[in-house]
């Protein structure tokens, strides 16, 4: 089952690449990736959402009326998904199980270089 999400995740997105309209393209990579989700929990990874909420970004995008303007507000939604992703995980590390528990265990090699 994930084997045929996955091909038509990969065939959606060659495809929005070399479609001048690729609203529908755009709308079988969102599905898919999205039932690749609900069938395997584990595929629900940072880069897989961050990746959805972008494609969510351009297919919110007007293709019909191409503008600057357009295509400003659309760069704009897509940065402010990208930093909204990064304040969360940083927020997400202000607990007391990543301050005490991962965090030495991440700066314990640098503990053999500094005196």
């Amino acid at each position: 089952m994930t084997v045929f999400f996955s091909s038509i995740l990969v065939v959606a997105l060659v495809s929005i690449i070399f479609s001048r309209r690729p609203k529908k393209f755009l709308a079988l990579a969102i599905c898919s990736l999205i039932l690749l989700a609900f069938f395997d929990c584990l595929r629900l990874q940072p880069w897989a959402y961050q990746y959805l909420l972008i494609l969510t970004v351009f297919y919110i995008h007007d293709w019909e009326n191409e503008t600057e303007n357009s295509g400003n507000q659309t760069l704009g939604l897509v940065q402010i998904t990208i930093a909204g992703i990064y304040v969360w995980s940083g927020i997400y590390k202000m607990n007391f199980t990543f301050s005490h528990e991962t965090l030495p265990a991440l700066l314990a090699p640098a503990q053999n270089l500094f005196p």
